[in-house]
């Protein structure tokens, strides 16, 4: 009998909260604060990096390999016979190669390592529904071939106050150049075919860019009868109320969106004023 655990790493978003009930296990990035280490989320807040952000070298790091073997090891010993790796982006990180690599030393177990070409809960979706479809009873092989062809499927739409923390991280992209901070356009970001990225659109203004990203997002699961959404949150200082009553507007078969807050570690490379929506289509 196969028994199959979901692997993600912190970058996806999968809060405990949201992987309750399902066989969801993460391996956290790590934090360097002035060269003192922390484990993303687990000892250090999204708010603890901010206060620090733009007065000491703030960086982040991979999981260490001592973490994902032990992880490894752990799931093996709980009797779990096959694992599915869901990793953000090669393009943003060296997470999914790293794992792929100890994934190849690991015995006992059967992998598949998901580069999802994506970041947050773009990423994170794939590893719920992967976690949905474990609970259903699909099979290991039946799920892995539905990960490859649902990878378009799940996308994260976001803005930023300021390029700045993004140009920073090195995690720019293909987004240089594209917003004139005295003219206040703010870009709309999301990840191309490659998993870098990109602009969408640029829209003057942060209230209006909200509004034209979840527009954008409602686009793209316009001809999907069901679908998941998630408003993805850092600390910005928009009324969150509003946004969501704007996004439930947009998206009328929901009754309910939930705001969930960015790892810390996507924190440091996007800035306090980060506001994304992540969408997945689920027909």
């Amino acid at each position: 009998m196969e028994k199959i655990a979901i692997v993600v790493d912190s970058g996806s978003d999968v809060s405990e909260k949201i992987a309750e009930g399902l066989d969801i296990y993460s391996l956290p990035l790590r934090i360097y604060v002035d060269g003192d280490e922390f484990t993303d989320g687990v000892d250090i807040t999204s708010d603890e990096i901010f206060a620090v952000l733009d007065d000491k070298k703030v960086t982040t790091s991979l999981p260490t390999g001592e973490d994902i073997l032990g992880e490894f090891e752990k799931i093996k010993a709980m009797g779990y016979t096959h694992v599915i790796a869901i990793a953000i982006s090669s393009g943003l990180s060296g997470t999914f190669n790293v794992i792929r690599n100890l994934s190849e030393s690991m015995e006992g177990l059967e992998f598949f390592v998901l580069d999802t070409k994506n970041i947050s809960l773009g990423s994170g979706f794939l590893a719920l529904y992967a976690a949905e479809l474990v609970k259903e009873g699909k099979g290991f092989d039946e799920i892995v071939a539905i990960l490859k062809n649902s990878i378009n499927q799940s996308k994260v739409f976001f803005t930023v106050g300021t390029l700045d923390y993004l140009i920073k991280g090195g995690r720019i992209g293909m987004v240089a150049g594209t917003v004139a901070n005295v003219l206040n356009i703010k870009p709309i970001i999301s990840c191309n075919e490659e998993g870098i990225y990109h602009t969408v659109a640029k829209v003057r203004g942060y209230s209006r860019v909200i509004k034209r990203m979840i527009d954008t997002a409602a686009d793209f699961v316009k001809d999907s009868p069901k679908y998941k959404v998630m408003l993805v949150n850092a600390a910005s200082k928009e009324n969150l109320e509003e946004v969501k009553a704007y996004a439930l507007s947009k998206f009328q078969s929901l009754k309910d969106i939930e705001i969930v807050n960015i790892t810390p570690a996507l924190a440091i490379h996007t800035g306090p004023e980060a506001l994304g929506v992540a969408v997945m289509k689920l027909a």
